[in-house]
Order: structure tokens, then sequence, then C-alpha cells
């Protein structure tokens, strides 16, 4: 069967090659099972059946827990971004969700539950980051895991930290980690190796090898420019962010840099294109789709991928044109 039979993942779908045909999926095992009745006849010569690829599908692993599940009538988004705190206990000088300069905020609780309920009426997310901000300054983390994993139970789930506060973390944090099974993703920036050991040890102590992914922050990306001289198309079509997806006060921004750009405007007193975002209670999946499939004003003010420069980790000295590689 392998020789007849092979799974390519891309980006927002799979492609199962059997006997030199090419199915097309976006992960949903409905579809799946759809399209390979349609060439039933052929592959029933080859003694394979729909029954017998569906389980090799699944027991390689082919097809994930999230992907059995999905609903095709439900709109699909990749990649989400949710903050739990917009302030941080770093202070990054290129930050690009400018938690640097935003003010102390941690994000309601039962709001938070009304946004990831309602998203789950209508999407079905492979992948949902908990993050800000520093989430551990919130004191009621624990809550905002539980309610995500309740709401996307096969989602695969992260909480993003840079560790400074994880050796302290309490039980209750702990045990939600441990209930939930989501895994904790770490950034590692300068000047905090005792700190980031420290939350090394405390996952491998309290955890059941819930380690997620590792960024060493050393540098970061000046993607911006101030003033608006860019092609929107371009930028947009070559954008590393425009996947990542943020729920931000019940709406999605296209990406963090845009919908968090009213906390630069308020600090400096700046008028830079913000994404207002679209509201997920008033329009459709299909709505909320068509417009995270196209550019902003923002994009004017951002470079594509192969323009951005990367320079070095530094403290913010709050510098308004920090961010601008025009300034």
């Amino acid at each position: 069967m392998n020789r007849l039979f092979n799974v390519t993942n891309k980006d927002y779908h799979k492609v199962i090659s059997i006997l030199g045909i090419k199915i097309k999926i976006r992960d949903s095992a409905k579809e799946i099972n759809t399209q390979l009745k349609s060439i039933s006849s052929k592959l029933n010569k080859y003694n394979l059946n729909t029954e017998r690829i569906i389980n090799k599908l699944y027991s390689e692993g082919k097809i994930s827990k999230f992907e059995q599940s999905r609903d095709p009538a439900k709109g699909y988004i990749k990649y989400l971004e949710t903050h739990i705190t917009d302030h941080c206990n770093l202070n990054c000088t290129y930050c690009c969700h400018y938690c640097n300069v935003t003010e102390k905020k941690f994000i309601n609780v039962e709001d938070f539950r009304r946004d990831i309920k309602e998203l789950s009426r209508k999407f079905d997310i492979k992948l949902i980051r908990l993050m800000g901000g520093e989430p551990l300054l919130h004191p009621e983390v624990h809550k905002f895991i539980y309610i995500t994993k309740e709401y996307f139970p096969n989602s695969e789930i992260m909480l993003v930290t840079n560790g400074i506060l994880l050796a302290e973390a309490s039980e209750e944090f702990w045990k939600a980690v441990r209930d939930t099974n989501i895994k904790i993703d770490m950034s590692k920036y300068p000047g905090v190796d005792k700190k980031f050991g420290e939350a090394l040890d405390a996952i491998g102590k309290n955890t059941n090898h819930q380690l997620g992914w590792i960024w060493i922050a050393s540098k970061f990306s000046k993607s911006m420019t101030f003033e608006p001289v860019n092609n929107i198309q371009e930028t947009f079509d070559k954008c590393p962010y425009k996947r990542c997806v943020n729920l931000i006060n019940g709406k999605l921004t296209h990406c963090p840099t845009a919908g968090y750009m009213k906390n630069y405007n308020k600090y400096f007193n700046e008028n830079l294109p913000e994404e207002e975002g679209i509201d997920i209670y008033t329009h459709s999946a299909q709505e909320i789709m068509e417009y995270l499939r196209a550019p902003i004003p923002t994009c004017a003010h951002c470079l594509p991928k192969d323009k951005t420069k990367w320079v070095e980790w530094a403290g913010s000295t709050k510098d308004k044109y920090a961010w601008f590689v025009d300034k």
C-alpha cells in the first residue's frame, strides 16, 4: 500500500496521492471519505477500500484528532493568537505587539469566554496561542486555559511566555496545564539565563513533557516604515504575519501589528492606521474569512518579508521611531 499511497502537508490542506490521483483535502476527515468514494472502483482493483485507507491515515497519525473532528460547515482558521494581558514584564524595543508602550491591562475572563464560545460556533481552529504581553502576569491565567480547552477540545493550545514567572507559578496553573494537556512555548531573551533554566526545570517537574516551541529572541525584525510608502498588495502577499490572526475584544484582526497599533498611537499621540478588525458576532464565518484574505491600510506601512531588517534585541528607550526602518 505504501507505494500506492502518499500524504503531503501544505499550509492549508493535505494532498493525498493514490494511484497517481491527487486529492486535495482541507483538514476534514469527512471530505476524505467523500472524495475516496469517487474513485472507489479503481481502488478496489488493488484491494484498497475507503475504510482501509482512512484507518491507515489514522494509525500513522496522518490525520490528527483535530482533523478527524473538523466540521466542513464551519470556517477554518489555521492559527489564532489572543492576549491574556496586554502588558509585559520585559521591555523589548521592537515588540510588534507594542507591549513596551501599553498600559497595564488584564483581559476579563467572562468577556474572553463569550468571545471563545462565539468563535467555536463559527470556526474550527487548528492552533490557538494564549499570549500577551506576559500571560503569567494574569492572576486568573488558569481559567483562560480551561475555557479555551472547553470550547476547542481538539485544537492544539499553547501558552506563550518568557518564562520569568514560571518557577513561581501556582499549583492552580500547573494543574490547568496538566488537565488540558496544552503546551508551554518559551521565548528566551538576553539576560534571563538563570530564570530560563528555572523555567525549564519547572516545566519538567510539573508537566507531562509539555514543553512546546523555544524561540531564542536575540534578534527582532524591523518591518515597518513610518511613511505609507509600500505597495499594499505586494506587502500583503509577502507578509510573514498575515496568518497571525488575532482575537481582540470580540473582533479578529489580520495581525498583532495592525490590531494593537492603537496602543502605539495612544502612547505617542500619533495617527498611524489602526485595524479595527471584524466583529465575530455580527458577521458570518464566510464574511470574516473574506475580510482576512484582503489587505488593509496598515499594510502600506509594512515591508514585504524579503525587505525586513533584522536587528539585535535591545531594551526599549521609548523612541517612537524604533520600529521603523525609514527613521
